[in-house]
């Protein structure tokens, strides 16, 4: 997606001198097979004219919620994820008695990235290589399940950007403009008849969820040196041990009220990055286990020397070289540069 009239934040050298030949000769490939899964299955996974039948409405739930919590899609072990069967079932059994698509709903954060460097660097509104991992790994799930369900599923994408602004102060404006890119990343990969973005801003009045916040704040707040650090990645500046205490009260209420004002557009399957009591965990790309907004992706080599995305937070940053890499005219059209972290060249 073309960012030119974004201000260009690079927190990491951008030069592709500084990357061996051999190791750009690996990522590009990855990128651009990223590109490719998710343009094959934008196209013909399911058939427009569906006449077949479903004798077993349950059993075919049962059998997508198996690919769902596989280890390609969920974290949780599967004494983990077969709690969340009784409140996924419903939405699954009434889709397929009616033969209709599957409602999934994941939350994808608050519409910016956390800061890398909060004494240094900003939130970043980029929509980039994470977001483009997400939209595969919900094609690859889309595929899978057209083996044994024609009927197709929908995807659509949280942006809770309200709670952004009342809790980190961060202009609507900017997160609405996430969305949009976002948006136009589905479009430009031929996703929009089936993932599309729900963004709170459209949907509930700031004064709405700004009265849903009162009631009782707690009163004690046990805070780390390390939550007042996380507290600062969110806003992207240093804040006082004060400020994050309050910040995180007010944390609290705001998500709380957003959830409720929320709930009632969750028309399917709620998936968060991160499972809670409620929501079932969806992987963002191949072993993650965390949420993308808290940090960046990039691409790094495992032990194996295999390439691998990697979620980069304030700490590997700090610990380790990273480099923004130009991989392709396309790839940069589409998402910008992409960042390489260098596991194996620890900084001094």
């Amino acid at each position: 997606m073309n960012q030119e009239n974004v201000p260009d934040i690079v927190p990491a050298p951008t030069q592709n001198d500084a990357i061996e030949r051999s190791i750009l000769d690996r990522l590009i490939p990855y990128v651009e097979k990223a590109l490719s899964d998710i343009f094959e299955c934008s196209g013909s996974d399911y058939s427009c004219n569906t006449t077949g039948t479903i004798q077993n409405p349950e059993a075919t739930a049962r059998s997508i919620f198996g690919i769902l919590r596989s280890r390609k899609f969920c974290y949780l072990s599967k004494c983990r994820s077969e709690g969340y069967w009784p409140g996924i079932k419903p939405w699954m059994v009434n889709a397929a008695a009616l033969r209709s698509p599957l409602g999934f709903y994941l939350d994808l954060g608050a519409g910016y990235h956390a800061s890398l460097d909060p004494n240094n660097l900003p939130v970043t509104f980029d929509v980039g290589l994470g977001e483009l991992l997400v939209l595969r790994q919900m094609c690859r799930f889309r595929h899978l399940v057209s083996g044994i369900y024609e009927w197709g599923i929908r995807f659509t994408i949280v942006i809770d950007n309200l709670c952004a602004l009342l809790i980190n102060d961060i202009p609507l404006n900017q997160t609405e403009l996430y969305c949009a890119r976002l948006r136009e990343l589905i479009r430009q990969m031929k996703l929009s008849d089936w993932i599309d973005v729900l963004v709170e801003s459209e949907e509930t009045e700031l004064e709405e969820l700004k009265s849903a916040c009162k009631g009782t704040a707690r009163e004690d707040v046990d805070i780390s040196n390390s939550s007042i650090h996380n507290v600062s990645r969110f806003l992207g500046r240093t804040c006082s041990r004060s400020e994050a205490i309050k910040r995180l009260i007010i944390h609290d209420q705001v998500i709380e009220a957003s959830e409720r004002l929320l709930d009632p557009l969750i028309q399917g399957v709620h998936l968060t990055q991160r499972a809670s009591s409620n929501t079932m965990a969806f992987r963002a790309h191949p072993g993650a286990d965390s949420r993308i907004q808290t940090g960046t992706v990039g691409l790094t080599l495992n032990r194996k020397k295999r390439v691998v995305p990697v979620l980069l937070t304030s700490r590997l940053f700090s610990e380790n070289n990273c480099t923004w890499v130009f991989l392709s005219k396309e790839i940069d059209r589409l998402i910008g540069k992409v960042l390489y972290v260098n596991l194996e060249s620890r900084k001094r």
